[in-house]
Formats: C-alpha cells, structure tokens, sequence
C-alpha cells in the first residue's frame, strides 16, 4: 500500500495547498481593505480641519486660559465661533463654554480667577451653546 503523499512529505497536494492560501488570503483582504479605506477616510476628512484663535486671555491667577476660536472643517461643519476654557496646571482639562453661529466677534474679559466674562453681540438666536460654569470658573455672558 502506498502512503498519501501528506503522510509521505508533509505537505498538502498542490491543489489543496493552494486552495488553503486563497481562502487565508482573501479573509485577510476582507479583513484589512476596510480598515485601510478608514484610515484614508479620517486623513482625507479628519486631519484637514484648521483651528483659528482669535482670541486668548489668561486668568488672573494664571490657572486658565480662555480662548475664542473658529474648527474649519469644510462642508462637514457648521461657521461658528466657539468658547472654550482650559485649565493651565493639572489636572489638565477643557471646557465647551460657549457657541455662536456665524462670525460675530466675541471679546473674553476675566472678572477675577473663578469668573470669565463673554461679551456677545449676536442675537439670541444665534446661540448654539451655552454653559454656566466650566469646572470652577463661572460664566457670563453679556451682550
């Protein structure tokens, strides 16, 4: 009696071996093509956005920065002005504080260390948000 050539080399038959491949192969592009079409999507989109600060004040006691500021993420995004509070020692963190349709101009003013005041000019209805506080620091808003 003859032995099977697996028994003999070790190795599948040819036709086998190959079909085996295939299959790993094609599960292994089933599995990577959507993880590469992801990565290029959050280059193309994802990374493309710029900030614009216009403008930053530092609380008085130099534990806070507020800054005014526009994400420029094309057609993905809203025009809007945004507000946010970040703490400058740790523990580290920031804020969403305030949002403005539009390009009306915001001006930040700190009234002492725990109280930052946003001077607004758009009508109410250009609101997109607002917070009343941003961990320890109060807000205001006045127009």
């Amino acid at each position: 009696m003859g032995r099977s050539e697996r028994a003999r080399t070790g190795r599948l038959p040819g036709v086998a071996s190959k079909i085996i491949f295939a299959t790993i192969a094609g599960l292994l592009i089933c599995a990577i093509v959507p993880i590469l079409a992801g990565v290029a999507l959050f280059a193309a989109f994802g990374l493309s956005a710029t900030t614009t600060v216009y403008q930053t004040a530092i609380s008085p006691d130099d534990r806070h920065e507020a800054r005014v500021q526009f994400s420029d993420c094309g057609a993905a995004c809203s025009f809007q002005r945004d507000v946010f509070v970040k703490s400058r020692r740790p523990p580290f963190g920031s804020c969403y504080a305030f949002g403005v349709h539009g390009e009306w101009p915001l001006r930040l003013e700190w009234l002492n260390p725990s109280t930052l005041v946003i001077h607004n000019p758009a009508p109410a209805d250009e609101l997109r948000q607002m917070a009343t506080s941003c961990g320890s620091v109060k807000i205001q808003v006045e127009r």
